[in-house]
């Protein structure tokens, strides 16, 4: 009987986890094509998406954007103090929550807010040159300008410079 037992007890437990395994390998099969089906239509989407971005950046060619957002703070000064030091043909972008309002279509200013690889927070510095993008966050100088009372002519220095490289 107690050698019965312990049988049972060893042969149980290797059941138990055979029974394990197999119900993990079923439901890997059984799910695997929705798995590889969604990452495929990611990639696709990610194509498409990188695909429309280039011929946007094709399509601008030259171009310069200056992109703030609504932080009441912020928003306020740059629109007293810094937009209107701006050079005449540098593009305005407001981010109005995650709405971009200017003359250009919002979807094309979205591929292009997705594109910024300086991710410092607003507001942000966009060139394109010859079809080359560049960006910058110039949120540290601005917050410094702000806060610590620094010469708005740095930060508008900061921006000329950026858009004259």
């Amino acid at each position: 009987m107690n050698l019965v037992n312990k049988l049972i007890t060893k042969f149980g437990g290797i059941f138990i986890g055979i029974l394990i395994f197999l119900t993990f390998c079923g439901l890997f099969i059984l799910f695997s094509p929705f798995v590889l089906w969604i990452y495929l239509a990611s990639k696709k989407a990610d194509k498409k998406k990188r695909k429309k971005y280039d011929s946007l950046i094709q399509h601008i060619k030259d171009g310069n954007f200056f992109c703030y957002n609504n932080k009441i703070k912020t928003k306020t000064f740059i629109e007293a103090n810094i937009l209107p030091k701006l050079q005449s043909d540098i593009r305005i972008i407001f981010l109005d929550g995650r709405i971009p309002k200017s003359k250009f279509d919002p979807r094309n200013i979205s591929l292009l807010l997705d594109h910024i690889e300086d991710k410092k927070g607003f507001p942000y510095l966009i060139k394109i040159t010859d079809g080359v993008y560049k960006d910058k966050s110039v949120n540290n100088e601005l917050h410094n300008t702000i806060n610590q009372k620094k010469d708005i002519r740095l930060i508008i220095n900061s921006i000329h410079s950026f858009y004259s490289e």
